[in-house]
């Protein structure tokens, strides 16, 4: 009884032990089930938190499409400028071959010109020994006559004698009938005496009044010589500020020159700091790339760990509930063996029972465990790996930012001394062409040998010019090559990047499958706060440096307005310049019809070939301006709509790369027009020195023929004899002077042919514009496809933004890389668009000086042929009053017909020089305005630049935007990365306490009191055996 007894409390304490295991077992599962449940809650706010950030994904989504829909806009813009801009270039490259073929015709025309010259000189001095020979014979005549007189009164006086003294005797009858008729014919005689004294008197009046004329003409004379004499002094002061003009410039293109060779060094600084960089990000990609295939191998572990988890978790389960049935059976067993004790039988049967099902539990538990410590001890030495891994990841990013953050510093340095460069350009741009206006007003003044002199220097600036732009095209097509290769380039690391796109998304999964790992969010608080600190700074820091750009862009601005005030102002001064110079052209213009006026009164008979020639003249010279102002309207549609398309050009390219060589070839360009200038000086100032010596001869030869022409005045009353040979001789003045005219079509006609020649130039000229264009074009498609792979590169961003950083850091280094590349070409089309302009300028200048050559080979003929006629009249004027006195009377009445036609002629001249100067104002009121639109052109391409600046900052702004998101999403990853640390510090934990309880239960006696024991110590925890969803 005894031993029953004590079986019996050894059953109850059993029992009483079984029944505190079971209270302990539940408190477990119902702390299983809260764990469970906050769980539960975690997955949702991480569900919502997905859910979150892919709403701000489909927001970034629907502002990329705005993006592309703006972009496929301005490609099609694009795409109408470009078809513009190819017939633009067509245009420009016709002009230009028809300018090539026209400087060739007109310099052999040049030579002609020169030979009909020489021929024209001996013609004169021919005629001046003709009359030098006339003078001798006018001499030798009069002195034939006086004796001839004398001889005559002598014989009549010795006739009237011996008839007197024979007729005294026989005629003494009819004297009365003779003293009749003699008294008749005296008075009749008398009468005819009167006459010819009015007439003399009327003749002697005449000359008198044309003395006069005279008089006046010679004092006007001395006035325009004083005039010109003033005029060629300020000319050569003119001169002289040119020249010193010049030496500034030197000056500055040297400073210049020495600014760019400090920029080309740091220029191959940043390009070999590119070149470490690139290599360095090729060898991230690498890494990146092992890591990615590491990644793979971890995720495939991972995921074979998680299978046996969830056998492990379901057997585990089977167990629970193989327990749980125990449980039941054990109680019933209990119950058993409270009714067998009443009835007092069977006991030890059912005692032995529990024991052994007892120790099979201890058996399983302690197989658990060891299974569990074996996995969690794997587990712990991947996650330390992967640390490890991730932190010298990010060590690198931080490395490689810096240096890019470096290299951002250098370019934007470089950009603030390009845009420095630029605008230094542009101001020696424009004193060049002030310095070229200034040499065209000069040139209008030279005489034709030096005009002949100056195209041949022109021709040859042309074929320089051709010779740079070959050049320029030979840069263009190299750049273009080195634009396809590191398009190749792009294209390959497109495709590692779409390689690395499953992977990534494999990464994706696998930080998913982490995050089902977390545990501590208190201590990933502290490191988020730290982020925030960090972002804040970083922040700080891009918006100082904002400030600074937009200091600089304000500065760029100031200076762009001084450089416009100072532009306006120079304008205004040439104004005025301008203005003086054709009020004094119009003074001499004003003198020199007067002098004309003055010598048509005596031109006579050459009235209808004089009309006829200036009549083709005149024809001739509205056809010229006629044609310059098409060309001109032509060339002007032609720059506006290089102007408008090199805008939007500018506007949506920044910048390309390697065009150094063009620098070199603008600097060669510039030393080049500096020679030049300087020979055009020299040339200036030995025409003006011509000219002074030209102007001197002819004010000598006006006064030798005033002179002469005094002479043959005095000589008119005397002349009498030598008029059928004058006649004869006027004949063939006339056949000379109708050669002359013929000779005068004829370069008329070569005028009208060098003008077609002229059309067919400016045809190459558009040829050649739509050469550019197509330029252009190539390059226009180089940006295309440059900015598709933006687009590209933008996309991937988007879709990796919860990826590793380094993928990010080489996409922003490209997208950087692309941008420099665009502000690289836009500057070098600025400044091929500077050199077309400059040819334009170049090209008008000198179609300007060809016209007014031409003009004044014109002028200048007229003159000599009237000079030519003047004499001839005279010489006629001879003859015909050496004839007869007689017919003094019908003289007279014809001069005064004559001076009335040639009257009215001389208003019809002043009328038609009087149209000539409206259009010449009209022309220069043409000018004005186009200044002012030029003006205006330039105000709506600074407002263009500043609504860039704008939609740059905007641009800035959204990827500011872009980067905190992308500064949140990398805290986040921070975050997964501090829980997992903080996972395998719970899991030492875990272990820790479960090798105490396993010491613990070594001394104890049942393997009851273990399983308490170690679900006391753990209480709020869960068990090893319970996943976490």
């Amino acid at each position: 009884m005894e031993k029953l007894c004590k079986e019996m409390d050894d059953v109850k304490a059993a029992m009483e032990k079984l029944m505190a295991e079971n209270q302990t077992k539940t408190e477990l599962s119902e702390n299983l089930r809260k764990a469970h449940n906050e769980q539960l809650v975690k997955i949702k706010e991480a569900k919502l938190e997905i859910e979150k950030q892919a709403q701000d994904l489909n927001a970034k989504s629907e502002e990329i499409a705005v993006l592309k829909q703006m972009y496929e806009e301005t490609k099609s813009n694009l795409q109408e400028k470009e078809l513009a801009l190819k017939q633009a270039r067509f245009a420009h490259d016709k002009l230009r071959h028809d300018d090539s073929e026209k400087l060739q015709a007109l310099e052999g025309k040049n030579g002609e010109l020169i030979f009909a010259l020489d021929e024209a000189n001996d013609r004169i001095e021919k005629q001046d020994q003709r009359i030098h020979a006339f003078k001798d014979e006018i001499d030798r005549v009069k002195g034939l006559l006086s004796t001839s007189q004398k001889k005559a009164r002598e014989a009549e006086e010795k006739a009237q004698a011996l008839k007197d003294m024979r007729q005294r005797d026989d005629m003494l009858m009819n004297l009365e009938e003779e003293n009749l008729k003699t008294k008749d014919q005296l008075k009749w005689k008398k009468e005819q005496f009167k006459h010819l004294q009015e007439a003399h008197e009327k003749v002697q009046t005449q000359f008198r009044t044309s003395k006069k004329e005279w008089e006046q003409e010679k004092s006007k004379i001395l006035d325009e010589v004083c005039a010109l004499q003033t005029k060629l002094e300020s000319q050569t002061r003119i001169s002289e500020s040119l020249q010193y003009k010049l030496q500034m410039c030197n000056q500055a293109l040297a400073h210049e020159e020495s600014r760019r060779k400090l920029l080309e060094v740091q220029i191959s600084e940043s390009k070999a700091s590119y070149e470490n960089v690139f290599v360095e990000c090729q060898e991230a990609k690498s890494k990146i790339e092992s890591l990615s295939v590491r990644r793979d191998d971890e995720i495939a572990a991972l995921r074979n760990s998680l299978g046996t988890k969830e056998t492990l978790f379901k057997e585990a389960e089977y167990r629970r509930e193989y327990l749980e049935l125990e449980n039941q059976e054990l109680r019933k067993s209990l119950k058993e063996f409270q009714e067998a004790q009443i009835k007092e039988g069977g006991s030890v049967s059912s005692l032995a029972k529990l024991r052994n099902k007892l120790r099979g539990l201890e058996q399983v538990h302690k197989d658990c465990l060891a299974k569990y410590n074996t996995r969690e001890t794997e587990w712990s030495s991947q996650m330390e790996n992967i640390v490890a891994d991730l932190n010298r990841c990010r060590s690198e990013l931080e490395c490689k930012d810096r240096r890019i953050q470096e290299l951002q510093i250098d370019l934007e340095n470089c950009h603030s001394s390009i845009l420095e460069l630029k605008l230094q350009n542009e101001e020696m741009h424009v004193m060049l062409t002030v310095y070229k206006c200034g040499l065209s007003d000069a040139h209008s003044t030279t005489p034709e040998v030096e005009v002949e002199l100056i195209n041949k220097e022109v021709h040859e600036k042309i074929v320089l010019l051709t010779e740079q732009l070959d050049q320029k095209n030979i840069a263009l097509v190299k750049a273009h090559d080195m634009i396809e290769h590191e398009r190749e380039r792009a294209g390959s690391l497109t495709r590692k990047v779409e390689f690395l796109e499953p992977f990534e998304q494999k990464y994706l999964m696998s930080l998913k499958e982490l995050e089902n790992y977390r545990k501590m969010l208190e201590e990933s608080s502290v490191r988020q706060v730290q982020l925030k600190e960090r972002g804040l700074q970083t922040e700080n820091v891009l918006k100082e440096d904002l400030r600074k750009v937009c200091d600089a862009f304000d500065k760029a601005d100031s200076e762009l307005v001084k450089t416009k005030q100072e532009v306006e102002n120079y304008k205004e001064r040439l104004k005025e310049s301008v203005d003086s110079e054709l009020a004094k052209k119009n003074q001499e213009l004003e003198n020199y019809k007067e002098v004309e006026s003055l010598t048509v009164k005596e031109l006579e008979n050459y009235k209808e070939k004089l009309e006829e020639s200036s009549l083709q003249q005149i024809r001739f010279k509205e056809l010229a301006l006629q044609t310059e102002y098409s060309l001109k309207e032509d060339l002007k549609i032609v720059s506006d709509v290089l102007n408008s398309v090199n805008s939007e050009l500018a506007e949506k390219i920044q910048e390309l790369e390697k065009y150094k060589e063009m620098l070199g070839d603008s600097s060669l360009q510039e030393l080049r027009l500096k020679e030049q200038a300087m020979q055009t000086e020299n040339a200036l100032k030995q025409e003006l020195r011509i000219i002074s010596d030209t102007l001197n001869k002819v004010n000598t030869e006006l006064a030798e023929k005033i002179r002469e022409l005094e002479n043959y005045e005095e000589m008119l009353e005397e002349s009498a004899v030598m008029q059928l040979l004058l006649k004869a001789q006027a004949m063939e003045t006339e056949n000379v002077l109708k050669e002359d005219l013929r000779i005068v079509s004829d370069a008329l006609d070569k005028v009208n042919s060098e003008l077609a020649g002229k059309i067919q130039e400016e045809s190459e000229i558009e040829f050649e514009l739509d050469r550019w264009k197509s330029a252009a074009e190539h390059l226009q498609r180089c940006l295309d496809e440059n900015q598709v792979f933006r687009r590209e590169m933008e996309n991937s961003l988007l879709a990796q933004v919860e990826t590793e950083q380094t993928l990010k850091q080489e996409k922003e280094h490209l997208l950087h890389r692309v941008e420099e590349k665009e502000k690289r070409a836009v500057a070098e089309l600025q400044e091929k668009q500077a050199c077309i302009n400059a040819l334009d300028e170049v090209r008008e200048k000198v179609l300007k000086t060809q016209v007014l050559s031409e003009f004044e080979c014109q002028v200048r003929n007229s003159v000599i042929v009237e000079l030519e006629e003047e004499i001839t009249s005279l010489q006629k004027k001879v003859e015909l009053q050496e004839k007869s006195l007689c017919c003094t009377k019908n003289q007279v009445d014809q001069l005064g017909g004559t001076l009335k036609a040639k009257q009215l002629e001389m208003e019809k001249v002043m009328d038609q020089l009087g149209s000539k100067l409206r259009i010449a104002e009209d022309s220069a009121k043409r000018l004005l305005s186009e200044k002012r639109t030029l003006i205006q052109d330039v105000a709506k391409l600074s407002s263009e630049r500043e609504n860039l600046l704008s939609v740059v900052e905007e641009f800035s702004e959204l990827v500011s935007g872009f980067y905190e998101k992308d500064t949140e999403l990398a805290g986040r990853l921070g975050r997964i990365v501090e829980s997992f640390d903080t996972g395998n510090e719970v899991f030492m934990g875990l272990k820790e306490n479960i090798d105490c309880n396993d010491s613990n239960t070594e001394n104890e006696i049942s393997a009851i009191s273990f399983s308490t024991k170690n679900f006391e110590v753990i209480p709020d925890r869960r068990s090893p055996l319970i996943e976490r969803n």
